[in-house]
């Protein structure tokens, strides 16, 4: 019997490592590219397209105490306080108090009335820095002539 020679062994000593080390491991991916930065969305943009759907077309809201102004429409102008039922007046659309585009409101139920004011201003959020398009100053005065003031910001919900 002949001994194979010192080439063959080599060749299949060779053939053998090849095989026995398997595929390799897939490359790994390079990192994703950092994301291209795009315009901002407007802040509160889920805020206004949820107030919209609900049928409101001006919103306001402010902080130390918590509240919020809604006017809708067909179901007027709601009120809603931290700790206390929600408020509401009859519709009354807001008056051009003067040549700069600001709007008064006045409204009457069960002796209490609700005037606001309707600046239009650049208006942040104090507590969650959202920008608004106006400043809002409510004032809640009872039969008693008791007065009530609070302050926020508002926007319409479309173009007004």
């Amino acid at each position: 019997m002949r001994r194979p020679s010192g080439a063959l062994l080599l060749a299949a000593a060779l053939a053998f490592t090849a095989a026995s080390c398997g595929p390799s491991a897939p490359p790994r991916p390079a990192p994703a590219p950092a994301p291209t930065p795009r315009s901002p969305e407007p802040e509160g943009t889920d805020l206004v397209l949820r107030k919209r759907a609900e049928g409101v077309s001006f919103y306001a809201l402010g902080t130390e105490p918590f509240w919020g102004l809604d006017f809708h429409p067909r179901r007027g102008w709601v009120l809603r306080e931290m700790d206390a039922p929600d408020r509401s007046w009859p519709a009354s659309e807001p008056t051009r108090a003067k040549s700069d585009g600001e709007l008064s409101v006045s409204a009457e139920r069960d002796g209490l009335r609700l005037r606001a004011r309707l600046v239009p201003a650049d208006c942040r959020d104090a507590m969650s820095g959202a920008r608004f398009t106006h400043r809002v100053e409510v004032a809640l005065v009872s039969d008693s002539g008791t007065e009530r003031r609070l302050e926020g910001c508002g926007r319409f919900t479309a173009e007004p």
